[in-house]
């Protein structure tokens, strides 16, 4: 990690508090005496008080501090492995709701048999925020032929560690639900003995899940080339170098308004994707002071504050070289970014005419090729839908000069090219053509939304009979484990001498049945727990759709030439 330039972080999982306090002091013996933090479901120990206490003294003046014992307690482990400790030793109770993009080396010690959890328990650092690729380390028990074969498909089948682009987030939770395949594993364990039986088992499971995966990553893979979108460029985790040769159409449009909107204040340079220089003090008819600092902003680069030379600006507006330079990033998602955006979406487009230049872009466009040294109208309106989500569209309608209705693919790739404006324009001649073209494109999006909120309201039903299941499913495990616990006791009480250790065994049974009880009152409750949530789940969606609307707002109106 120290190689990659990562923080000298890991996070350890176990699956019990006793192999947790053993490698707590394993480590501790071994060089990490003071750099171990724990974190579990009590987090009771004097370590975590001593920790909590002193998080408390500090944050006594921030804000941070909640009011709840369990929220601080987290918080208090966290910041304290972030700005102090190296390794941090956690049951499943660190695999949800904790935030760790600092660090990035991940040890399974023990390796659960859901899927699921496994993903929940890399999210924990590999999130938004992270730095750096996050490496996983599994612990293995060679020896044991069933862990080998829980390992081969958690790994080839689910493709949790090493999948080409994430193929997991795909197929996790559409296959079966984690506590199903838990469950599952959990009778091949109980049921098996023999090698022979183990591997009979365990090649009827891939068998039976082979199908369903592998439509799952088909369907990935299709999505990720037919869409290849900035999102999935950051996915795969492509070079800058690559990246600048996909990006995406949105990234170049972005790029291009921001050219637009800051054409008077700031140069550019579109190679390497930088610009301001001293244009914005020319712009203002000063000059920077000895020593000033003059802003370049980088778009798509990953270090904040890097040095740029600035030499890489065009040379006829280039400042005085002596002058220092920093660099800030640029994106989408900042306050700069959203203010250019914000600019761009209000500015007043009167109709023109404007004529594309097909000949000076290096590539071939196969469906403006055919429509080269003609012209006609275009229009482009914004349609927004508010459902579950607001959804903005943009509208794109197209013809000829005999008004011949074009493919909507034809207006956004007239965009890609440069163009230049005329001052005057030929009033369209096809204005019922183009209408009604619009009209019946806001038509046919609005059943595709209607569609698309069927879809979702059934696959957050889908996921509330999902998690009533794993619920019910979970209660069922516990309460199977706590009968074998309670059996177990008594057989070893039977074999006791001594009327002390018979006592203490028994007061250990009536612990195991007064949990079995809760358990047990429990799984009656929790499908009151089940209708509540669906009540509320239909009620919010109701909600929702009472308060769909749409519009449709104009864009701007063309007259366009193709040369």
């Amino acid at each position: 990690m120290q190689e990659l330039g990562a923080a000298r972080k890991a996070l350890v999982f176990t699956e019990s508090s006793r192999t947790q306090r053993y490698l707590k002091e394993f480590l501790e013996e071994n060089g990490y005496r003071g750099k171990v933090v724990t974190f579990n479901g009590q987090n009771n120990e004097q370590l975590s008080k001593d920790i909590y206490a002193l998080w408390l003294e500090k944050n006594s003046t921030t804000g941070r501090i909640s009011g709840s014992l369990n929220v601080d307690m987290r918080m208090a482990l966290v910041d304290f492995f972030r700005d102090h400790g190296e390794v941090m030793i956690a049951t499943e109770a660190a695999a949800e709701g904790i935030n760790l993009q600092f660090c990035s080396l991940i040890v399974n010690y023990d390796l659960p048999w859901n899927p699921q959890r496994i993903e929940q328990r890399i999210g924990r650092c590999h999130r938004y925020g992270q730095k750096h690729d996050v490496v996983v380390i599994n612990f293995l028990n060679e020896d044991n032929l069933a862990d080998q074969r829980i390992y081969a498909l958690l790994k080839e089948k689910f493709q949790l560690f090493d999948g080409v682009f994430g193929a997991s987030d795909e197929i996790l939770g559409r296959v079966e639900s984690g506590i199903d395949f838990e469950k599952r594993i959990l009778d091949i364990f109980e049921t098996c003995r023999h090698p022979a039986e183990i591997e009979a088992a365990f090649t009827a499971l891939q068998a039976e899940l082979d199908q369903p995966i592998q439509e799952r990553i088909a369907q990935a893979r299709q999505m990720l080339f037919e869409h290849f979108d900035e999102d999935v460029v950051g996915r795969l985790k492509f070079r800058m170098d690559e990246t600048k040769q996909r990006l995406d159409t949105a990234t170049h449009h972005f790029w291009e308004l921001t050219k637009f909107i800051y054409r008077d204040v700031y140069s550019f340079n579109d190679e390497k994707m930088i610009f301001g220089d001293d244009a914005a003090f020319i712009a203002r008819g000063e000059r920077p002071q000895d020593g000033q600092r003059i802003p370049i902003y980088h778009y798509l680069e990953t270090k904040p504050q890097e040095a740029l030379d600035p030499l890489q600006m065009p040379k006829h507006k280039r400042g005085d070289p002596k002058v220092p330079v920093t660099g800030y990033p640029y994106r989408m998602s900042d306050l700069m970014g959203e203010s250019v955006i914000k600019r761009g979406r209000v500015l007043e487009l009167s109709e023109a005419c404007l004529t594309f230049s097909l000949a000076s872009h290096p590539h071939k466009i196969a469906i403006l090729e055919e429509q080269r040294g003609k012209s006609g109208w275009l229009w482009l309106a914004r349609l927004t839908i508010k459902t579950f989500e607001e959804i903005d569209t943009l509208i794109f309608t197209a013809c000829d000069a005999n008004g011949q209705l074009l493919p909507t693919a034809f207006g956004e790739k007239l965009f890609v090219l440069s163009a230049s404006e005329e001052a005057t324009g030929t009033p369209c001649r096809h204005k019922d053509v183009l209408e009604a073209a619009k009209s019946k494109k806001v038509a046919d999006l609005l059943v595709e939304s209607e569609q698309s909120n069927h879809a979702y309201f059934n696959e957050e039903l889908d996921k509330l009979d999902r998690w009533a299941d794993d619920l019910k499913t979970g209660l069922e495990l516990e309460l199977k484990q706590l009968e074998r616990d309670i059996k177990e006791a008594d057989r070893q009480s039977k074999q006791l001498i001594s009327l002390q250790e018979k006592l203490e065994f028994q007061k250990k049974k009536a612990a195991f049945e007064k949990r079995r009880s809760q358990k047990r009152h429990e799984l009656f409750t929790s499908q009151d727990q089940v209708d509540r949530r669906r009540e509320e789940l239909i009620s919010q969606l109701e909600k929702q759709l009472q308060a769909s609307t749409h519009e449709v707002t104009e864009v701007f109106k063309i007259e366009w030439r193709l040369v």
